[in-house]
């Protein structure tokens, strides 16, 4: 084998080892989550709602999502029945609906977060907190080169700062 030839394997071999790992990861959240009655997409939403210092469009719910805004009406219309989030009247403009966390989806949100941090720390738990952060540090710089990515990390940050948070309690 040639030297050149290393690298391609070598990156092969990492990309396999971490799409194999996301799926994984990624399934046993979404089936904490399910345990817990929330979707990570719920989750994700419900953050971003109690999280906002002022009211967010569905266009801007959708930019931090990721996703369109028919998604995220939807996903309000499932979350107000639910009884986890209210539209109230916004002051300018009454045909405009402020979408507003109720003390259910608060309760709900925090029982989801805390069950998939504990889910996760089982997976992540053998590893060092150094190891850990040096994992974040180089994925996230590989991420950012996406505006997309970029944006998700913002948010996911702020979760990420949550959990922590919320661990050392």
């Amino acid at each position: 084998m040639s030297v050149e030839q290393e690298p391609v394997i070598e990156w092969l071999e990492l990309w396999g080892i971490l799409s194999y790992f996301g799926r994984e990861f990624e399934r046993r959240s979404e089936a904490v989550l399910q345990e817990a009655g929330l979707s990570r997409v719920q989750l994700r939403l419900l953050y971003n709602l109690m999280l906002a210092t002022r009211p967010l469009s569905l266009s801007e719910l959708a930019a931090r999502l990721g996703c369109g805004k028919s998604n995220v009406a939807q996903l309000m219309d499932r979350l107000d029945k639910e009884g986890l989030v209210r539209r109230d009247p916004y002051d300018d403009d009454r045909r405009k609906r402020l979408p507003v966390v109720t003390e259910e989806g608060k309760r709900r949100f925090l029982t989801a977060l805390l069950t998939v941090r504990d889910a996760e720390l089982a997976i992540l738990g053998e590893f060092e907190t150094e190891d850990l952060s040096g994992l974040a540090r180089l994925l996230i710089k590989s991420l950012m080169r996406s505006s997309r990515s970029r944006d998700a990390l913002r948010t996911w940050s702020r979760v990420v700062e949550t959990m922590l948070i919320l661990s050392e309690k």
